[in-house]
């Protein structure tokens, strides 16, 4: 009776969990692009319950690593920090460089560090660690606020080697 109580309890978590979906698409302005993406099942508070993450690469071979569904930011107020932590692991990737999307409501990210080390790391850095990687555990903070979320990255390997061939 115990195993089957314990089971039902971990049943909503793994039936609530997201999983890396990816796609492809194109327009006459944008051409052909190529992008994965997973939300995240737990964490923030509203409005912003549902932080997604995406990777997608244009026709031109430009890739973008960015967040969505986290705030809204203004370039000249806004001091955003992304944690991100990987399998709960001891490193903490902190972002480094961050830019916002022209509704101010994405945050794109293109190098962290590691917080202990200080060692600098590229968006390939980060991208191999979410193709390696079972779960992500990200912080999102800016301005003393912090929402914190929840990420499955099974799939991530096949979703992420989808857009980057």
């Amino acid at each position: 009776m115990k195993k089957i109580i314990f089971l039902f309890l971990l049943l909503p978590n793994i039936i609530l969990s997201q999983s890396f979906k990816y796609s492809s698409g194109g327009n006459p302005i944008d051409g052909e692009y190529k992008f994965a993406y997973v939300s995240s099942y737990e964490g923030g508070e509203f409005p912003y319950q549902d932080a997604t993450i995406y990777l997608n690469k244009l026709s031109g071979g430009s890739t973008n690593l960015y967040i969505s569904g986290t705030g809204f930011y203004m370039e000249d107020f806004s001091e955003v920090q992304v944690y991100f932590v990987f399998d709960e692991e001891d490193d903490i990737y902190i972002s480094t460089t961050v830019s916002y999307s022209s509704d101010n409501e994405s945050i794109f990210v293109s190098s962290f560090r590691d917080s202990k080390t200080g060692v600098r790391y590229d968006r390939g850095h980060i991208l191999a660690k979410l193709k390696e990687s079972n779960s992500l555990y990200m912080r999102v903070e800016d301005s003393g606020v912090k929402n914190d979320y929840m990420f499955d990255l099974s799939g991530s390997a096949k979703a992420i080697a989808f857009v980057l061939e």
